[in-house]
C-alpha cells in the first residue's frame, strides 16, 4: 500500500497536498464543460480506480444531461485486457460506440 500510495502522489498529486489541482483536472467536477460523448468502462473488480467512481461520474453526466454509454464488468480488473472473458465484450463495446459517434 506504501508503494501505491507514493507512486499515485508521485506522478498524481497528493490527495491533501493537492487538492485543489486535482479536482481542477478531475473530468467529475468539471463535467459542465465535456462537449462530445464519453464511453466509461467500468471493472467491479478494479483494485486501481474503485468502481464506485465510475458511479459518480455517470450521475453527474446525467445530471448535466451529457451524452455518455457505459459498460460494467462484473469480473474485470484495472486493466480490462487481460481478462479474457470480457475481452470481446470490451471490444464491441468500444467499436459500436465509435461507429455510432464517428459516423454521425
Amino acid at each position: 500500500v506504501d508503494k501505491l500510495k507514493k507512486y499515485i502522489t508521485e506522478r498524481i498529486g497528493d490527495s491533501k497536498d493537492d487538492i485543489k489541482i486535482l479536482r481542477f483536472n478531475s473530468p467529475l467536477f468539471r463535467v459542465k464543460e465535456i462537449k462530445t460523448p464519453i464511453l466509461i468502462i467500468a471493472g467491479r473488480k478494479d483494485r486501481v480506480v474503485p468502481y464506485r467512481q465510475s458511479g459518480k461520474m455517470i450521475k453527474a453526466l446525467r445530471k448535466a444531461k451529457k451524452e455518455y454509454e457505459n459498460l460494467d464488468l462484473e469480473y474485470a480488473p484495472h486493466n480490462i485486457f487481460r481478462y479474457i472473458d470480457e475481452k470481446e465484450k470490451v471490444l464491441n463495446k468500444i467499436e459500436g460506440f465509435l461507429a455510432k459517434y464517428l459516423n454521425s
